[in-house]
């Protein structure tokens, strides 16, 4: 595996000009494949990555590309991870052992585990709150419900957890100022809209074909929601209207390579 650092300047952006290789990082001994999700420390240049399969945390100079640490053992199936930059903590998803590690990010000791539902995976987190939502549960635990939980980054502990009639969660996302999670329920092809004032599922939102929806990013500005489905390899735009249930259809669809 290698780790490839991409460069392009705002003068050539303005210009649409392509990106730039300006560095590789050689990873023989990470074998595998899968670098599932990243975390990054600005002010230390360093940048967190998950890799499922090889079960490590690498670490890497943001600035130079730079392959600083391995950590293997640890957490043994990372998945999402996140930085919390006032405490030099991350949090990461173990679907090894279902639970929430907490790892000293210098070093990336154990500091605690937090336990969970069988295989969690993805997740977001929500400064506002600082609460790390974390999708677990599901099919991984034989059940049809899943469930987001909730875990203080202060207390590290589960203070709350929302079921979602769904096997599978993927890829979440928070509008904060509508309060409001979005997540993929990937195998019921739907985006569950999720109240975090509640704690309930509001609704769920469907696009012509879509399936195996996985990526998903908010434009909070314009209220579009954009969701990558992977069979077949399409992006979906989603774009609320007036009020939580109506939602347009697709607006663009562009297949991937």
């Amino acid at each position: 595996m290698a780790i490839y650092t991409l460069s392009i300047s705002l003068h050539a952006a303005m210009k649409k000009m392509p990106l730039v290789l300006v560095g590789t990082t050689p990873l023989p001994a990470i074998t595998g494949g899968d670098f599932d999700h990243f975390a990054f420390d600005l002010k230390h240049d360093r940048l967190y990555v998950s890799a499922e399969v090889y079960g490590s945390i690498e670490v890497f100079n943001l600035k130079s590309g730079a392959h600083i640490l391995s950590r293997r053992g640890v957490v043994k199936s990372p998945h999402k991870l996140i930085f919390v930059p006032d405490r030099n903590e991350l949090f990461v998803a173990d679907a090894d052992d279902a639970s929430c590690k907490v790892l000293d990010a210098t070093d990336l000791h154990l500091i605690k585990r937090i336990p969970l539902e069988q295989g969690p995976d993805s997740g977001v987190y929500d400064p506002t709150s600082r609460t790390f939502y974390v999708g677990n549960g599901g099919h991984n635990a034989k059940s049809e419900i899943s469930y987001i939980s909730s875990v203080s980054v202060d207390q590290q502990r589960v203070i709350d957890r929302i079921p979602v009639n769904a096997g599978t969660l993927k890829t979440m996302v928070i509008d904060g100022k509508a309060h409001r999670l979005y997540v993929n329920m990937r195998d019921k092809q739907r985006i569950g809209v999720i109240d975090l004032n509640t704690k309930a599922l509001l609704a769920t939102w469907h696009g012509e074909g879509l399936n195996l929806n996985s990526a998903m990013t908010l434009d909070t500005r314009h209220q579009r929601l954009f969701v990558g489905s992977r069979k077949p390899g399409k992006l979906f735009f989603l774009i609320q209207r007036m009020a939580i249930s109506l939602v347009s259809s697709i607006l663009s669809i562009y297949p991937t390579t």
